[in-house]
């Protein structure tokens, strides 16, 4: 198969919204499925036609966008490969600047992943080996699920995922939120607090296997 490149962003959103829609005609999935009360509080379950003993490994995918853009309706093209392999795909929507904070699409990537613990059996996943995924803001956003400190209060063990693969993350938030027209006003946290989002500065205790990719 020749290499395909796109020349824009806009160009990009708008093939992988293609190849999603032909996704979604050739893997049985569930779309739309509500993980919180705000209507970008969903995400879509692709899985393999036949049920595995014990569910399949799911993996989890946060979208990119500078966290003010992006949708889970372009993320849906990775599942053709996925399943066949005898994976669950997953990818979730979040609150997006300006209406909401950073701490905000914290929030919701973390109860996203909480939800899908809980019910992902219901679809054929193992709650048990549930694997996180993100690309450039949703990179920073899937991290943030690996740190310590949200687990109980989301009601998961803190082992809850198994494995990261980050793509081409932005991570330091401390300095983005310190930089000439930075992010400060969006992103609605101080310097300090900033701190708590840049995730190589909040390393966990529990860690599975990471890929960054860059």
């Amino acid at each position: 198969m020749p290499v395909r490149h796109v020349e824009t962003p806009e160009e990009y959103l708008a093939q992988t919204a293609v190849d999603t829609a032909a996704a979604r005609r050739a893997v049985p999935c569930v779309l739309d499925v509500a993980y919180g009360p705000d209507p970008l509080n969903k995400l879509d379950v692709y899985h393999p036609r036949n049920r595995a003993a014990g569910g399949y490994p799911v993996v989890v995918d946060v979208h990119g966008g500078g966290w003010q853009r992006g949708t889970k309706n372009s993320r849906g093209f990775p599942a053709v490969t996925l399943t066949a392999r005898g994976a669950v795909w997953v990818p979730v929507d979040y609150r997006l600047l300006p209406q909401v904070k950073l701490y905000d699409m914290v929030d919701d990537v973390r109860a996203a992943v909480a939800w899908i613990h809980g019910n992902i059996a219901d679809y054929g996943g193992d709650p048990n080996r549930i694997l996180v995924t993100g690309h450039s803001a949703g990179a920073q956003l899937a991290a943030m699920v690996l740190t310590d400190g949200w687990h109980a209060r989301h009601g998961v063990p803190q082992d809850v995922v198994k494995g990261s693969c980050l793509v081409s993350g932005v991570f330091d938030i401390a300095e983005m939120v310190q930089a000439a027209g930075g992010y400060h006003g969006p992103f609605g946290i101080s310097l300090h607090a900033a701190t708590a989002f840049t995730p190589h500065l909040n390393r966990p205790k529990i860690a599975g296997p990471l890929v960054l990719a860059y």
